[in-house]
């Protein structure tokens, strides 16, 4: 067990395991199955697992449960239910009804499983967000889908009703155009409504409504910007890098003005 950990031991540490992680990815591949379970087997990845839920301190006087990342239990239960539903199919070929209702019942399992990560997760965030005076807005990953309603809210957060009447610009705005360009995303808006409608016509936009987010260099902070009709907002966000994406933060007493 590992005494205080400095910054330098702590880095070294790091680069040790995600060697390990590659090398034990390529091993898995080349392994016969003989050799394969003699490594990659239930004792030795539930002794990782276990030991991911606990921090033990300095000279193993004192341990504490972490918090888990329930995004990793999300991913084994959908991996290990895909292999799962794909053997019950082979098994179950001659009854096709049967199978039916209960792989109905395994992928309910599945989506209520990512359900249960997700709302974890935002509270998480959520409690996060105010312990540093900021509010959670969305992940870079998810904008394009599970965060697309926080980052709309967000865009119709920055102006105000009045405002946005006065610019005879309709207050449910929605996002229906998203794309990605390395370090930048950039979107439309319109009223969904009046957009399908007029969208047969072929007529121009009922308005101009676009907003974009940038990376800087570092992609330690992000610039956003949103421009409705002639009005035009910028901010600078906080950003955090963890579990392979990047968080997404503005300052709590300065999210709903510019």
């Amino acid at each position: 067990m590992m005494g205080e950990i400095t910054q330098l031991s702590f880095e070294r540490a790091r680069d040790h395991c995600l060697i390990a992680f590659s090398q034990l990815s390529l091993l898995a591949k080349k392994f016969p199955d003989d050799k394969f379970e003699q490594v990659f087997n239930q004792k030795n990845l539930s002794r990782l697992l276990e030991s991911m839920l606990v921090y033990e301190t300095e000279k193993n006087i004192l341990k504490e449960e972490r918090i888990p990342d329930l995004r990793i239990a999300e991913y084994l239960v959908q991996y290990g239910l895909d292999i799962l539903t794909k053997e019950y199919k082979n098994l179950s070929w001659y009854t096709p009804n049967l199978a039916a209702v209960t792989l109905n019942h395994l992928m309910q399992t599945r989506a209520i499983c990512k359900d249960i990560a997700k709302v974890a997760e935002a509270n998480q965030l959520e409690k996060k967000a105010k312990e540093t005076m900021s509010r959670f807005l969305f992940k870079w990953k998810h904008i394009m889908n599970d965060d697309k309603v926080m980052l709309k809210n967000y865009i119709l957060g920055l102006f105000d009703k009045k405002e946005l009447r006065k610019m005879s610009v309709p207050t449910n705005l929605e996002i229906v155009h998203i794309e990605q360009e390395e370090a930048t995303v950039r979107g439309f808006l319109a009223d969904i409504e009046e957009f399908n409608q007029t969208a047969e016509e072929d007529q121009p936009n009922i308005f101009e409504g676009e907003f974009y987010i940038e990376l800087n260099i570092a992609q330690s902070t992000a610039f956003f910007g949103v421009y409705i009709r002639t009005e035009e907002r910028k901010k600078k966000l906080r950003i955090e890098f963890r579990n392979e994406d990047y968080y997404f933060y503005d300052k709590e007493e300065k999210s709903k003005k510019i």
